[in-house]
């Protein structure tokens, strides 16, 4: 089974790839049902959920036990959905929602089972994904093969890959996992480079969390004294304070030239919404104004439904929430504010108790290497920017990275010597009876 995983991460790029090409060059997107993703994921679901079951048959321990009830949460969220809206179909929206998030979650518990099996083949992982990656951008930006990132954009492409967010997050995490290594590595010095251009070709907003990916490695090889930070401080507030007052035209420009027509397709309208003309507060609120006017309206309705604050309202109910407004945009595009919308704060509790954990534990070990900072950075572009969780592309990643952040769970009756003698880098002791 490690194998089948293993393999799956090597490969889950060509799935998205193929799905990609039957869609968009062999015409097939009202005719296919189920796709290549879909089989080879569901058919993972299903052996996962079969580990699942009989590991916690043999004994329950924080990690399978969270991830049983959270399964069985999303489960008992379809049921109800159906017996509510069967005639709409709607159940069958949840469902599909439900299957990624239940698929996240059992990808971090087996990865996390198998924690140093993995760990020692993470960068043979990132190079063969990025490499897939980065030849499927190459093919879209140099030959015109696959598709547009943006409708009208014909200059930024994301290949056959149809999720340009799932597309952008990646590139992202490997420039991190690549950047932090290169004092270690060569090769990394390169892969840095060519994700870059990877960034480049995506064209999304992920090219301004560049400097942030390279300032925070240059502040990790620092040995920090107080004179350091005093004198850093002088320097780079100012010189932060100047750059932002001398760019904020053309970052606004550029915003406006790529960014809102697609706002204005959401059926968000900024004048409405603030008061004022429409390009004035999209100059004031840039990009991120439709997430946070999103949120707000999110929460404020959710804080005020108790019931609702308690068990959200679905992926379903989220849609509909939307569309009676008369937006076409369905969701705030912030993952735990999305989140604790569909499925409440007892949802949040199940579902971000392992993300949060990781998260805790890196801040506390204050390491910085390639495996925390990429992870780190995908967990702030979910928690800010959204389309984590919910794109099959970005969240196989996602649990990867979480899965090796978090502590490998004990077997219950090990002696500490015998949950060591798993640990590749801890020399091997021999099993000792309980």
């Amino acid at each position: 089974m490690k194998k089948v995983i293993l393999y799956y991460y090597y490969g889950f790029l060509v799935l998205d790839m193929i799905m990609g090409f039957l869609l968009l060059y062999l015409g097939m997107q009202g005719s296919i049902a189920i796709n290549p993703g879909q089989i080879v994921r569901g058919s993972l679901l299903i052996l996962l959920i079969g580990m699942l079951v009989a590991d916690t048959a043999k004994s329950i321990n924080k990690v399978n036990g969270c991830v049983l009830l959270a399964v069985l949460y999303f489960v008992l969220y379809v049921i109800v959905v159906y017996l509510k809206h069967n005639p709409a179909g709607m159940w069958m929206v949840e469902l599909n929602n439900v299957s990624k998030l239940s698929f996240m979650l059992l990808l971090i518990y087996y990865i996390n089972k198998h924690k140093y099996y993995f760990l020692e083949r993470l960068d043979t992982i990132m190079v063969v994904s990025f490499s897939i990656l980065t030849l499927n951008l190459f093919l879209g930006y140099f030959t015109g093969i696959g598709i547009s990132t943006y409708g009208q954009n014909t200059t930024a492409t994301k290949g056959l890959i149809y999720s340009g967010n799932a597309v952008s997050i990646l590139t992202l995490v490997f420039f991190a996992y690549f950047f932090f290594e290169i004092q270690k590595d060569v090769k990394a010095r390169y892969l840095s480079v060519i994700a870059i251009f990877d960034i480049y070709i995506v064209g999304t907003k992920t090219i301004f969390i560049v400097p942030l990916v390279i300032l925070a490695y240059l502040i990790t090889q620092i040995n920090w004294t107080a004179f350091k930070v005093a004198v850093s401080a002088a320097v780079i507030i100012p010189a932060l304070i100047a750059g932002s007052i001398l760019l904020a035209p053309l970052i606004s420009q550029v915003f406006e030239s790529h960014y809102l027509s697609m706002l204005n397709k959401t059926g968000f309208n900024i004048s409405n919404n603030e008061g004022g003309g429409a390009n004035t507060n999209f100059k004031k609120a840039i990009l991120s104004y439709r997430r946070i006017a999103f949120a707000i309206v999110e929460v404020r309705h959710q804080f005020q439904d108790p019931g609702g604050l308690i068990f959200g309202y679905g992926d379903s109910g989220q849609q509909q929430f939307w569309k009676k407004r008369g937006h076409t945009f369905t969701f705030a595009a912030m993952d735990f504010i999305d989140f604790l919308f569909q499925y409440g704060i007892v949802g949040c509790l199940l579902f971000y108790s392992f993300i949060f954990y990781a998260f805790y534990r890196v801040l506390k070990s204050w390491e910085f290497t390639p495996l925390t900072v990429s992870f780190v950075f995908i967990f702030l572009y979910s928690f800010f920017g959204g389309y984590v969780l919910h794109e099959t592309t970005a969240n196989t990643m996602f649990a990867l990275l979480i899965g090796l952040n978090l502590p490998q769970p004990r077997r219950k009756g090990d002696t500490v010597a015998q949950n060591n003698a798993y640990k590749p880098d801890v020399e091997q002791l021999e099993p000792t009876t309980s």
